[in-house]
């Protein structure tokens, strides 16, 4: 997903925008399985923080959870968990949510 974050729990990449022109954001779409929101959220906070970013705003409610990451010389990393969304709307047949990263 990102340079230097691992993750430990099943994901794929549904969507990548690499935005090289610098007019618009870039990001990525993964959907992921085996793992609950928080568990979810809480594991990109944790690898983050070990790459070296330090969070700045955290939101959530019943079904998602978003946070904005920043570290010097990187543009924002804006990250949100999504567990509702529907089943049939997913790729992988046994992905429970969706995460959305975008910088």
């Amino acid at each position: 997903m990102l340079a230097g974050v691992d993750i430990d729990f099943p994901a794929r990449l549904r969507w990548k925008n690499p935005d090289t022109s610098g007019r618009g954001p870039s990001g990525v779409v993964l959907e992921y399985w085996g793992a609950t929101v928080d568990q979810v959220a809480d594991s990109l906070a944790d690898q983050l923080k070990k790459a070296g970013f330090r969070k700045v705003a955290s939101r959530s409610d019943v079904a998602s959870r978003s946070m904005d990451f920043i570290k010097t010389g990187q543009p924002m990393l804006s990250i949100m968990v999504d567990g509702s969304v529907r089943r049939k709307e997913m790729r992988v047949p046994q992905a429970e949510g969706v995460i959305y990263v975008h910088w």
